[in-house]
């Protein structure tokens, strides 16, 4: 079941569901960094709101409740993650703590991870070129692009995209449509 978001419509300037883009389901109270990948239908309890927005140990996907394994580490102050969806969880609420950040910030986020490899792939392109001007490296091209990486993954989370099923989905559709025999399997991880 998806969750079934409350929708204000006061249109008041300032308004934290208007202006904001805030995100509340009406059916499980889930909110914002307490979302499950799916809705359960009935509202969270206490206990779950905590194992999901504390240890992101918990959610519901495909009908049912699942337990994420708690992240591991060879060092006591680091938590190492196998998947970058549960490395963002943790970091953002880390890095964020109880600020909620909204739809807009992170696509203005993810527009300007964009920008920033652009520039550094035109400075590149400028040296191939033979044209003066300041240069770059592929080495720094490759951070900007994990970083448009992790953002895009930001804004699937922030909308409980599956980012992995929606880049294999499209992937195949696109092909499909040009009559290509490349397709990508269902189970892509990053």
């Amino acid at each position: 079941m998806k969750h079934l978001y409350f929708k204000c419509n006061c249109h008041k300037s300032g308004c934290m569901w208007c202006d904001g883009g805030l995100a509340l389901c009406i059916a499980c109270k889930g909110f914002e960094g307490t979302l499950t990948t799916d809705c359960p239908g009935v509202k969270l309890t206490k206990e779950q709101e905590l194992e999901i927005y504390n240890t992101g140990t918990l959610d519901f996907i495909d009908g049912q409740w699942v337990r994420k394994p708690t992240p591991h580490s060879g060092h006591p102050d680091q938590h190492e993650f196998s998947n970058l969806r549960d490395a963002n969880i943790a970091r953002q609420r880390e890095w964020t703590q109880n600020t909620i950040l909204s739809l807009t910030y992170r696509t203005n986020e993810l527009a300007g991870e964009v920008g920033e490899a652009c520039n550094i792939a035109k400075k590149i392109e400028r040296e191939r070129l033979g044209m003066r001007g300041s240069r770059d490296t592929v080495k720094h091209l490759a951070e900007e692009l994990a970083d448009v990486i992790i953002c895009a993954d930001l804004v699937a989370m922030h909308e409980g995209i599956d980012l992995i099923k929606a880049v294999a989905e499209k992937f195949n559709k696109t092909s499909e449509e040009n009559g290509l025999k490349t397709k990508l399997k269902e189970d892509l991880c990053f």
